[in-house]
């Protein structure tokens, strides 16, 4: 995913310090095997955690398109500005907007078809910006171009990042652990794994990161998400 540049690495033993942190005692001691009841919290913790993790990456993205409609509103009616780039706007925000995406249904290409046409809109929208006739006397403009941008790659980073510091050992765990989960009954039976941004995986890594690397992680990961 092009516009998804978080180093995979991170986003794994992020995910790690999170939920396994309480497991790494010391590289030469034998790991105690974890208990059904251990398990049980385990998953219902990143179960929960995904589920918050996504609605707080939609309610971001909501946002940014909310910005979008009103840098467009805002040059529409600047001396100047031509009609019909605003109907060309108006158009690819429309075609954006009507991508539905949920946690159960949504593909890698689905999202590379959504992050490409929302890349264009963006790209379209500011060229336009740029080349309406007056636009620096407007400052909201400008605030408006900072504001998007940031949700377009910093707050997207770190969203689909969150995201993934849940799902990946969610995944991991329905893996390794099958058997326990099928013994646990209930709800764990059924239990399946979910996407994520990550394309490759390393659940040794994930699960079982080295100390020294585990102290570094949780010493860089933002406050926001531990």
């Amino acid at each position: 995913m092009k516009k998804f540049l978080f180093k995979s690495t991170l986003a794994v033993l992020g995910a790690a310090t999170l939920f396994f942190s309480c497991q790494q005692n010391n590289t030469t001691e034998e790991k105690p095997e974890v208990t059904k009841e251990q398990l049980a919290v385990q998953l219902d913790s990143l179960e929960i955690g995904m589920i918050e993790a996504w609605d707080s990456m939609l309610r971001s993205d909501d946002l940014k398109m909310q910005y979008i409609k009103r840098y467009i509103s805002e040059i529409e009616f600047i001396p100047g500005q031509q009609a019909a780039k605003i109907e060309e706007l108006r158009a690819m925000y429309d075609v954006v907007k009507e991508i539905k995406y949920d946690r159960f249904n949504w593909t890698s290409d689905g999202i590379d078809d959504f992050d490409a046409k929302q890349t264009a809109l963006i790209q379209k929208l500011f060229e336009v910006g740029a080349s309406t006739p007056g636009i620096d006397s407007y400052p909201l403009e400008a605030e408006l171009r900072s504001d998007i941008s940031t949700m377009d790659q910093l707050n997207l980073i770190k969203e689909r990042s969150n995201y993934d510091n849940f799902a990946v050992p969610y995944n991991c765990l329905l893996s390794n652990e099958a058997a326990k989960i099928q013994a646990l009954g209930g709800k764990y039976v059924n239990m399946k794994k979910v996407a994520t941004f990550m394309i490759a995986v390393d659940c040794e890594l994930a699960l079982n990161p080295p100390e020294e690397i585990l102290e570094e992680i949780t010493d860089s990961l933002d406050e926001e998400y531990l």
